[in-house]
């Protein structure tokens, strides 16, 4: 899951800047996007903005630096190589 903020005056067709605002442990993305502003921001600014949604009871990221066998993929990681292929 994940909130994306557009500018509502965006065309649909220029390319402008993505940023990708991770929350911080069991905050978010609803809280975290309403406390750092970046849509409203990005729309004066002309950037899109994606805020995921870390998993868990506690939302939180597994950043991939727990042994491998307690953490066989990065989510940090895989939102980003997700992002490239957007493009």
């Amino acid at each position: 899951m994940y909130i994306r903020h557009v500018p509502p005056a965006h065309d649909g067709e220029t390319p402008i800047p993505l940023v990708v605002d991770f929350h911080g442990y069991s905050e978010g993305a609803q809280i975290h996007a309403q406390h750092s502003a970046l849509g409203p921001f990005g729309d004066q600014e002309e950037f899109v903005t994606v805020t995921p949604q870390g998993l868990g009871e506690i939302p939180r990221w597994d950043t991939g630096l727990a042994p491998p066998h307690l953490s066989p993929a990065s989510e940090t990681s895989t939102a980003v190589s997700r992002s490239d292929r957007s493009r």
